[in-house]
C-alpha cells in the first residue's frame, strides 16, 4: 500500500466506522419513533443537506447513500400511537418553541 499501513489496519478501520454509523442510525431511528418533532426537524434538515452537497468539498454520491441508509433504518423502525397522532396533526402546529431572546454566548446579561 502507498501509506505503509497494513491492509487489515485499514479494513479495521472501516469496519470500526461503519458499525459506528450503523448504531448511530439504529439510535437516531429509535429516537425518532417516538418523537415527531425530531423526526421532521431531521427531515427538512436532511432535505436542505441533499440540495446542499453538491457546495461543500465531499462525495456527494456518498452523502446521499448514507443519508438513504439512515432514512430506510428510521422509516422502518415502528412509531408510537402518540407519533401517529402528532404527524396527522403535522406542520399546522409548531413542535418547538423559539426562545424569547437570542443572546451571543459572551454577552453579558442585562
Amino acid at each position: 500500500m502507498a501509506t505503509g499501513r497494513p491492509l487489515a489496519d485499514v479494513l479495521a478501520e472501516a469496519e470500526r466506522v461503519t458499525s459506528a454509523a450503523i448504531e448511530a442510525g439504529v439510535y437516531v431511528a429509535r429516537l425518532t419513533a417516538d418523537d415527531w418533532g425530531l423526526y421532521r426537524t431531521l427531515q427538512l434538515n436532511t432535505q436542505r443537506l441533499r440540495t446542499m452537497v453538491t457546495e461543500v468539498p465531499v462525495d456527494p454520491t456518498l452523502v446521499v447513500q448514507r443519508l438513504d441508509d439512515l432514512w430506510r433504518s428510521i422509516d422502518a423502525k415502528p412509531k408510537s400511537l402518540r407519533w401517529r397522532l402528532r404527524a396527522r396533526v403535522g406542520d399546522r402546529m409548531s413542535w418547538y418553541e423559539l426562545p424569547e431572546e437570542v443572546r451571543q454566548p459572551y454577552q453579558a446579561e442585562g
